[in-house]
C-alpha cells in the first residue's frame, strides 16, 4: 500500500459513535496515554542501541509530535507511519489502530495495549534510526532482518519486548483474525444454544446451524 492508498483509509470518529461505542472512547485514551510517556530508562538497557541513543535524554513520542489516529483498515490492525515527505514536521509521525477491529474484534480489548505497544516500538526506531540524520544508515548494517522483514527486525524486537516487559523478543506480528468474520454486516445469537454466526445478507440463516432453533438476523456493529 503506497501512502496515498493509505491516507484515504483513515477515518475520523464523531462524537456518536464514541457515545455508542465505549470500546472506542477507552482505545483512543490507551492511545493517547501510551504514547506520552517517556520510555527511555527502558530502551537505555538495550545495549545494541546504546551507541545511537548516547546523546538521548528522552523518549517521549507525544512531545516529539507523535499522535493516535484512526485507520479503517480490515488488512492490518495497527500501522505507524512516518512520512518522509514530511521529515522534520510532526504532521508525518501518526500511530494507528483500524477502527474496524476496534469495533468488531471480540478480543480487541485484550489486545488493545500490546497492539499500541507495537507500533510505540516501530515509531521509537524511526526516531532514532530516521528522524536522527546520522543514524539513518545504520540500522540496515547492524540488522539485515530489519529490511527483509518490514521493519520487524532484530533491535524492533528488543525494543518491543522492553515496552510490554518481557524477557523474550517480540513476535513479528501481533496474532489478529485478518478479514474476521465479525466485519460481516449481519449475525444471530441463537437464544437456544448461545450460538453465534455472521453472514453477509440479512436473509443468511433461518434456523440455528448447531440446534436448528428458529433465529432472528441481526444487523452488525455500526
Amino acid at each position: 500500500m503506497d501512502i496515498d492508498d493509505f491516507i484515504q483509509e483513515r477515518e475520523s470518529e464523531s462524537p456518536m459513535d464514541v457515545v455508542r461505542n465505549p470500546i472506542i472512547k477507552e482505545t483512543i485514551d490507551a492511545g493517547n496515554k501510551l504514547i506520552d510517556v517517556d520510555y527511555f530508562k527502558k530502551i537505555k538497557t538495550i545495549k545494541e542501541l546504546k551507541p545511537y541513543i548516547k546523546d538521548m535524554t528522552e523518549m517521549n513520542l507525544h512531545k516529539r509530535g507523535w499522535r493516535f489516529q484512526f485507520g479503517s483498515s480490515r488488512e492490518w490492525v495497527g500501522l505507524c507511519s512516518a512520512d518522509p515527505k514530511t521529515l522534520g514536521k510532526t504532521a508525518g509521525r501518526n500511530i494507528y489502530v483500524s477502527i474496524e477491529y476496534v469495533k468488531h474484534w471480540k478480543d480487541w480489548k485484550e489486545n488493545m495495549k500490546d497492539t499500541i505497544l507495537h507500533e510505540i516500538a516501530h515509531a521509537i526506531m524511526f526516531e532514532i534510526f530516521w528522524y536522527d540524520v546520522r543514524h539513518r544508515d545504520a540500522l540496515s548494517k547492524i540488522d539485515e532482518l530489519h529490511r527483509i522483514s518490514q521493519g520487524h527486525g532484530i533491535l524492533w524486537g528488543l525494543v518491543c519486548a522492553k515496552l510490554k516487559g518481557s524477557k523474550e523478543r517480540c513476535s513479528i506480528t501481533v496474532s489478529t483474525p485478518n478479514k474476521a468474520e465479525e466485519f460481516k454486516p449481519y449475525f444471530y445469537k441463537c437464544p437456544n444454544c448461545g450460538n453465534v454466526e455472521y453472514g453477509d445478507s440479512k436473509y443468511f440463516a433461518s434456523k440455528c446451524d448447531e440446534c436448528r432453533f428458529e433465529t432472528f438476523i441481526q444487523k452488525n456493529k455500526e
